[in-house]
């Protein structure tokens, strides 16, 4: 690849998927990380494949700003401290009170004691781990192969709602630090507080916000409103985005979680939104279909249909029609169905990429070729499927192929007796 413009990108995009024999009017939908060559609006890679193919719109970001490292990373390591958190600081101070340690050494560790011994420290450390925790195992589960749409929504939307609720608990998360740092005042309060000076204001009197609102509250109303409430607000700010991209798409695709409960007209009504969202795919027979398949489930012949099972209800009404023969009965179901199910929830995987690839090609590999290095990778991130495959026996038929010995004692003895006679 020459460069990363967006336009080489969509260019090199294009051709791999020509020579792949794969169709880009075939793309149902679009992922890609927050760099404006990939998810630009106007000349991203995302709006160069719109201009080709107008259905591949459903764009899901992921969620990566709030943190430079793997969201498991960060979750590990403030449940490490919080955990660890007495030990950490006796260590820590064992190494300051130690003489036969270097001065550098014994002052960086005096740093971390004294940041540890704050309130602020301990609210802190409680917070981020209640969020990073959360955040941490919803983004495994969405990162799991057999999840889909509306379960990742549907997560989306719990996990917003346990942000939301920890709007309230300052008041319990500042006793547990309390409790974790034996410390009982902000550092504001121990501290001489410079005041602005107003001599050459161009108005006479005091400043609402210094001298009315701030100093009528307390160092901790103003900790929560200065600190915590701003971290609560930017996570829920960039939930909220993540969770209009999937609602944007959950939402053409609802009725098929809700085809046992809906009227024929409100199914109706919702087919047609999912044919105006795909209307190069689906036909105005969908609505029809979709009655005749609502009234099919109320027989027993979809008695291997269980709402209850963990298999997404989607998935089911597909394996349903394709082992019963049904597509030819519901051809337009069957097609809202694949592209339903074929959607991504979320590009971790494609992430994931890149970082292999910077562990393969290094620079005692060089001069890889890039057939080589493509096959390396592949073998690299499927590397549980490689774990199942029989060595010897690859190694067996290679040496077999690539072997440069013949077979001559028959050769050799038909020779010998011609020679004889």
């Amino acid at each position: 690849m020459e460069d990363h413009t967006a336009e080489q990108l969509a260019q090199s995009l294009l051709d791999f998927l020509s020579e792949s024999g794969i169709d880009i009017k075939d793309c149902r939908g679009q992922s890609y990380d927050n760099a404006s060559n990939m998810s630009g609006k106007y000349t991203g890679l995302q709006a160069r494949i719109k201009e080709i193919n107008k259905d591949s719109t459903s764009n899901i970001p992921i969620l990566k700003r709030l943190s430079d490292t793997k969201w498991s990373a960060r979750a590990d390591a403030t449940k490490a401290l919080l955990c660890g958190f007495m030990t950490i600081k006796q260590v820590l101070e064992d190494i300051f009170n130690n003489v036969d340690q270097k001065a550098e050494c014994r002052n960086k560790a005096y740093g971390l004691v004294s940041t540890m011994n704050k309130l602020e420290t301990g609210i802190m450390t409680i917070t981020w781990n209640g969020i990073l925790e959360r955040l941490q195992a919803t983004s495994a589960s969405l990162q799991s192969s057999d999840q889909d749409l509306n379960t990742g929504y549907a997560l989306y939307e719990s996990l917003y709602g346990y942000i939301q609720a920890m709007r309230s608990t300052f008041s319990d998360i500042e006793a547990r630090a309390k409790d974790l740092t034996n410390c009982e005042e902000y550092q504001q309060q121990s501290s001489r507080r410079i005041k602005r000076n107003t001599k050459y204001d161009h108005f006479s009197g005091s400043t609402t916000f210094d001298d009315g609102f701030v100093e009528n509250q307390t160092h901790g109303q103003r900790f929560e409103v200065q600190v915590f409430i701003v971290i609560i607000d930017n996570v829920l700010s960039a939930l909220t985005k993540r969770m209009k991209a999937y609602h944007r798409i959950t939402s053409v695709f609802e009725v098929f979680r809700q085809l046992k409960f809906l009227t024929t007209k409100a199914i109706l009504e919702k087919s047609s939104n999912m044919v105006s969202a795909y209307e190069d795919d689906l036909e105005n027979s969908l609505g029809g279909e979709l009655v005749q398949f609502a009234e099919l489930l109320k027989t027993d012949v979809s008695i291997v249909i269980d709402s209850k099972k963990q298999e997404p209800l989607e998935q089911q009404f597909y394996k349903f029609l394709v082992n019963n023969s049904l597509g030819s009965c519901f051809p337009n179901l069957e097609i809202a169905l694949r592209i339903y199910l074929s959607l991504m929830i979320t590009n971790c995987s494609g992430e994931r990429s890149f970082s292999t690839l910077k562990r393969i090609k290094i620079e005692l590999r060089n001069t890889m070729g890039q057939e080589r290095l493509n096959h390396l990778t592949l073998l690299n991130i499927e590397h549980d499927l490689l774990q199942e495959v029989d060595i010897e026996s690859i190694i067996s038929k290679f040496a077999h192929i690539k072997s440069r010995k013949v077979y001559l004692y028959g050769f050799v003895l038909f020779n010998t007796l011609n020679l004889r006679t």
